[in-house]
Order: C-alpha cells, then sequence, then structure tokens
C-alpha cells in the first residue's frame, strides 16, 4: 500500500484519515515527542492509500486540540 503514497510524493492533496492513538519516540537528541497514529488514509476519491501512518507533532495537527480514538482529520 505505502507504493501508492510512494507515486504521490511531493504533489499537494487533500487527505482524510481516522485517529486511533497517540504514540512517542525519541528524537535526534534522545527526548521524547509525541507521535499520532492515523489509519486508513485516503484520497479525495475515498480510496485508501494506506492502511496506518505515524506522523510527529507539530503546529498543524496540535492546533486540532485533543483528538479522540474515531475521530477524522483532514
Amino acid at each position: 500500500m505505502r507504493k501508492e503514497l510512494k507515486a504521490i510524493n511531493g504533489e499537494r492533496d487533500t487527505f482524510t484519515a481516522t485517529f486511533s492513538r497517540y504514540g512517542s519516540r525519541n528524537n535526534w537528541n534522545g527526548f521524547p515527542e509525541k507521535t499520532y497514529l492515523l489509519k486508513d488514509i485516503r484520497n479525495e476519491d475515498g480510496k485508501i492509500l494506506t492502511d496506518h501512518l505515524w506522523i510527529k507533532d507539530g503546529k498543524r495537527i496540535s492546533s486540532l486540540g485533543n483528538l479522540k480514538e474515531g475521530d477524522i482529520i483532514q
């Protein structure tokens, strides 16, 4: 499934995903940083591009507030 994402690498588009849970990983300095597990990442046509994706915390996703399992984000 990741091949679908690789094919559109660098392109800007609108996607939706279902929030699953928070996690953490150590950054390059060894300090923990917040991560988000997103499931069923879909394009505008509703086609699933990948079944899951971990992303690290940033300004845009943090601005969504406290996410709950099952929340759909765009």
